[in-house]
């Protein structure tokens, strides 16, 4: 849902299928805001890759080290993994690890009890960026593992990227 984007048009278009899907009987009963898909290492939507670098780090520098080179020994440590699988072979697992309620609770939440899907593809999907890999996360999680007629509208997909061509293959129809 894109109706807390900062584009007027992005919010037009999530307002615009709000009212034919209420002026068409429907009832929205989830939506997951295209603020809170984005990656945040401080939010649940990660993975921590477990390690004692940091340790390591913060015993090398004491106090007085000034903070640029603080900001330089946190690119040294450890990454944190993405949830959103990066390559259509990581799809499955991914999707079974959201199944299990590992990642993404309240996607999992919500795909269990409606009815349909819409993912507003809002030009997002060109690259291997993670919007693009999430939208067609979310589409093939939610048509086949959780059997939901599901749609991406408003887009168009630049697969000019290998990976990401692969992936749509395997998510559309």
């Amino acid at each position: 849902d894109t109706s807390d984007d900062s584009n007027w048009g992005a919010r037009a278009t999530s307002d615009a299928l709000r009212l034919l899907i209420e002026e068409n009987g429907g009832t929205i009963r989830d939506t997951m805001f295209s603020e809170n898909l984005t990656f945040n290492p401080q939010k649940e939507n990660r993975i921590e890759n477990p390690g004692g670098a940091k340790k390591v780090v913060n015993l090398l520098l004491p106090p007085i080290i000034p903070k640029a080179l603080r900001r330089l020994s946190k690119k040294l440590m450890i990454p944190v993994t993405d949830i959103v699988p990066v390559k259509w072979s990581e799809f499955d697992s991914f999707a079974e690890l959201l199944c299990s309620g590992g990642i993404f609770p309240e996607i999992k939440k919500a795909l269990g009890h409606n009815d349909l899907v819409i993912l507003n593809g809002e030009g997002c999907i060109y690259g291997v960026k993670r919007e693009s890999r999430l939208i067609y996360f979310l589409a093939y999680v939610s048509k086949k593992y959780f059997k939901k007629p599901t749609a991406i509208v408003n887009h168009t997909a630049d697969l000019g990227d290998p990976v990401l061509r692969e992936i749509a293959r395997n998510v559309y129809p």
